[in-house]
């Protein structure tokens, strides 16, 4: 797990939140769709296609991201509307700091 300098705390997770890579990678999508300032309308079935994973493995995603408060998601006539949370955001930002101290 990824630590911070002193060791002793977890960048990524919270002692309680069940998450992994594949999870990480629908965050960064959503992000890329503009989720991290705005709610962006997508179906479960659209973000499995861009994942390529199924439906049903895609929702099981959100489901998770949504009960470790990394996104918010509202019903919409259209499907939902997804948005990611202060938590999720900062998740992303320690991503983006590991990654930066990786590669200098």
């Amino acid at each position: 797990m990824a630590r911070d300098s002193a060791g002793d705390k977890d960048l990524f997770f919270g002692s309680n939140m069940q998450f992994d890579s594949k999870q990480l990678a629908v965050v960064l999508k959503l992000g890329i769709f503009g989720a991290l300032n705005n709610p962006v309308d997508i179906t479960s079935g659209e973000l499995g296609n861009y994942l390529g994973v199924s439906q049903q493995t895609a929702a099981r995603y959100l489901v998770n991201l949504e009960k470790n408060h990394l996104i918010e998601r509202t019903r919409t006539s259209r499907g939902q509307s997804i948005k990611i949370t202060k938590q999720g955001r900062e998740l992303l930002e320690n991503l983006s700091i590991m990654v930066m101290k990786a590669l200098f």
